[in-house]
């Protein structure tokens, strides 16, 4: 629980320090906006046959789990699977979302904001914090939710290269109590 008010309380305080520096509805000159996709296309080469060792921790209704993974041995089509979801680089999500970059000159660094203009779109939010110097991405915090007649699930999804991975999902139907369950990763 801790973690996540940190969390929240880290994007908060970036929000608060951020001078609003460009609003636009189409950021990229390719016509996309940003592509999940495509930046983890980019880790994969960067960071392929690496012998990584994570930490994971599993956390479901506020009972925990913890071992060690080799990067290996993890069920990355599961992970990759969250993430791609999430995925709003097809034209076809132009201009079904806002966009907003911050500068925030105490931390030196700069966040690119995509805000779900329609109710109905999957991926809610995406923020992406970068060095403004060499574009190089410290974090991506991704949320989305899917409602129907059935149930609900809302995740939140969390990235920084090379220290941590985190998917929080809440799942309720009207069949089943709601589960709540974080899968954390942390990098050796």
């Amino acid at each position: 629980m801790f973690k996540k008010l940190l969390t929240v309380l880290i994007i908060s305080l970036v929000f608060i320090a951020c001078k609003k520096h460009v609003k636009t509805g189409k950021p990229h000159a390719d016509g996309n906006y940003w592509s999940i996709k495509q930046f983890a296309q980019d880790q994969f080469n960067t960071f392929h046959n690496q012998p990584f060792t994570l930490q994971r921790i599993i956390t479901v209704n506020g009972k925990s789990d913890t071992s060690y993974v080799s990067a290996f041995e993890m069920d990355w089509g599961y992970i990759l699977k969250i993430f791609f979801e999430s995925d709003i680089s097809d034209q076809k999500y132009l201009d079904h979302y806002s966009f907003e970059t911050f500068d925030d000159n105490i931390t030196q660094s700069r966040t690119f904001y995509y805000q779900a203009i329609d109710d109905n779109l999957f991926t809610r939010k995406l923020q992406i914090l970068v060095d403004p110097v060499n574009n190089r991405i410290h974090n991506i915090y991704i949320e989305t939710s899917k409602h129907t007649r059935w149930g609900e699930r809302d995740e939140k999804l969390y990235y920084s290269p090379v220290k941590e991975i985190q998917i929080q999902i809440y799942e309720k139907s009207f069949m089943s109590d709601p589960k709540d369950s974080l899968i954390e990763y942390r990098f050796m």
